[in-house]
């Protein structure tokens, strides 16, 4: 992961266990390359945002595996695609 420290990330998506952690280092991996496999670059002005995007995301799967993000998730997804 580049865009979040996992420490950040499992505050985040409050994983305390090893396994809710590792958990949720894989879904934020797949998060971030889903992310700029769109186009979206991950540099010094996108980072915070991406991070967040990412945490956001990372937490929604964990909570809500398999279903289709929310629409405040898929709008920061928009503007960091089209506002980097």
């Amino acid at each position: 992961m580049e865009s979040v420290f996992p420490q950040d990330l499992f505050l985040y998506v409050k994983a305390d266990s090893e396994e809710q952690q590792l958990l949720a280092t894989q879904l934020a991996e797949d998060c971030e390359a889903a992310l700029l496999s769109k186009g979206i670059p991950l540099n010094e002005r996108t980072k915070p945002r991406f991070g967040l995007t990412v945490k956001a995301m990372t937490l929604h799967e964990m909570d809500h595996p398999g279903e289709e993000l929310p629409r405040g998730i898929r709008e920061k997804i928009n503007d960091l695609k089209f506002n980097h």
